[in-house]
């Protein structure tokens, strides 16, 4: 769009729906994680499986915040 030219208006626009395209997604992958990997961990009773699941999810829930 820049190459074209385009109203700087309708690239931020577009730049505008990519993130929150992005965002859906990484919603979406988080709670597949969530509802597959963190479940089976908890239905595990391998503390330290769970302990390293809940830590990821943290650390993921933390970098999404920023």
């Amino acid at each position: 769009m820049m190459e074209e030219e385009r109203y700087c208006v309708d690239i931020l626009q577009q730049i505008l729906a990519l993130e929150a395209a992005a965002r859906a997604a990484r919603t979406k992958v988080l709670d597949i994680h969530t509802k597959h990997c963190i479940e089976q961990a908890l239905a595990s009773n391998n503390k330290t499986d769970q302990s390293e699941k809940v830590a990821e999810l943290l650390a993921l829930i933390e970098r999404m915040a920023r």
